[in-house]
């Protein structure tokens, strides 16, 4: 006979005990990754909208050049990857402030921890969609699903509310246990606070939070940027939150090595790489080839064997890849890596600052000197006013800084939809097929057809 794992979760003496809370929220962080073509792993058609890192014209089903439906697989997928951790996010709330035999600290942190996962699902849902559900509750039965949808704004509402109680509750990140070292921390939560305030254009909120981020000497640069994305940095100082893979024992819970290597290379017993996405020319042309070393250690073009020399170009696209998630001293079976997803890492921290400061202080000194803590890390030279003498100069030298830094980590397309910049910029490829209602996605085919009382975005 098998147990109903809803019937378990509903229990009345399910919340009387530690392992239990923990391993309820446990599963809002692992949920996502649980789900087949999840939208953490399938970021890169996403992202390839953007014209600097993609795939074939046409490929992922219109993904890349504005031609996707509202039936199509991968939003939908994005839309469940929010909305399947939001519940289980919403049971541990629901449940946590009255549950039993648990430490107070510890049960603080798991609401904090929960508020926080709900936040950041939101933040995406919103993003990508517009007006959605917003379900800040435990759903007991399928009338409960049946909402309609809530105006942006209220849904920014609630994100900004979850995210303050995470900020009171939650730990520093230095405060966790070796164990513990992943979860949502108090900087993760000041610094995803400053990213929505960012994408608001409340410039003065994003300066003070990136600055209490700054100035909790928690985090710090690696030194060098190959360091970052290895398994033994990937929740190094650099790091705020990220999604962990699981690479190690089983296949990855992220593609992105197995879709972003190279296919050429079977017969040096690379398996199970797809080579379908690669750095595209706007990219490249904006990278200093020969110094920054965010281009001359991770992005390379052809391989070279260690055993015999031989020299094999890659041969799809540009021909250029990223080397971010790929794992191969580990294993050169594409489909395991043990390098987590970023979420948010501290350089991230540094130019939101130096963006917001810039809009609150045009070209104020510690903006440039955080834009060039970036730069220099890269072995890039400082950038001065010299070069940079107007309050708009700087804002494009930021967001072409986010550019190199964040390759393949999803920020591209919300950076030019947060700046107004993303229709210009998208409709101006050559492949292109864009058009204002692009700017959002469709709302699942799959979700209208369940829920009468969902209305369709424009256009689609």
């Amino acid at each position: 006979m098998e147990e109903d794992p809803k019937g378990l979760l509903s229990s009345s003496n399910f919340w009387n005990n530690e392992v239990n809370a923990i391993g309820a929220i446990n599963a809002v962080y692992t949920k996502p990754l649980e789900m087949p073509a999840a939208v953490h792993g399938w970021n890169f058609w996403f992202e390839s909208a953007g014209g600097d890192f993609g795939c074939l014209d046409t490929h992922g089903t219109g993904m890349a050049n504005g031609t996707w439906s509202v039936s199509i697989n991968r939003v939908y997928n994005m839309w469940r990857a929010s909305y399947e951790p939001i519940s289980l996010a919403n049971f541990v709330l629901s449940n946590i402030k009255t549950a039993t035999n648990i430490d107070p600290n510890l049960q603080l942190r798991i609401e904090g921890e929960a508020s926080f996962l709900r936040a950041f699902h939101y933040f995406n849902l919103v993003r990508n969609f517009g007006d959605v559900p917003l379900i800040l509750k435990q759903t007991e039965g399928d009338d409960d699903f049946l909402v309609t949808r809530t105006p942006v704004s209220q849904v920014y509402d609630a994100i900004i509310s979850d995210l303050t109680l995470a900020i009171d509750q939650l730990p520093l990140k230095s405060e966790y246990s070796e164990e513990d070292l992943g979860r949502a921390s108090k900087g993760a939560a000041q610094a995803m606070l400053a990213k929505v305030y960012l994408t608001l254009g409340d410039y003065q909120k994003t300066v003070d939070l990136t600055n209490e981020v700054m100035l909790s000497s928690v985090y710090s640069l690696e030194p060098d940027f190959k360091d970052i994305f290895t398994a033994e940095r990937d929740n190094g100082s650099e790091w705020l939150f990220s999604y962990a893979t699981s690479g190690e024992s089983e296949f990855s819970t992220h593609q992105l090595a197995q879709f972003g290597f190279p296919n050429n290379l079977g017969k040096f017993g690379f398996t199970r790489a797809f080579g379908n996405i690669w750095v595209k020319q706007p990219l490249l042309d904006i990278y200093d080839q020969v110094n920054d070393t965010r281009f001359t250690d991770m992005i390379w073009k052809e391989y070279v064997d260690p055993i015999t020399g031989e020299v094999v170009a890659f041969r799809k696209g540009t021909g250029y890849y990223s080397k971010k998630y790929d794992d191969i001293e580990f294993s050169k079976d594409m489909l395991f890596t043990r390098i987590n997803y970023p979420i948010l890492r501290y350089s991230d921290v540094l130019l939101m600052y130096a963006e917001a400061l810039n809009e609150v202080s045009p070209l104020n000194d510690d903006a440039f000197n955080k834009l060039n803590m970036v730069r220099n890390r890269a072995n890039l030279g400082d950038i001065t006013i010299a070069e940079l003498d107007s309050q708009q100069a700087f804002t494009n030298e930021v967001l072409d800084e986010r550019r190199r830094e964040f390759v393949n980590e999803n920020q591209r397309v919300f950076d030019l939809k947060r700046r107004g910049l993303f229709l210009d910029f998208v409709q101006q490829l050559p492949y292109s097929q864009f058009s204002e209602e692009d700017v959002l996605y469709p709302i699942p085919q799959a979700e209208i057809d369940a829920n009468p009382n969902l209305t369709q975005n424009p256009g689609y």
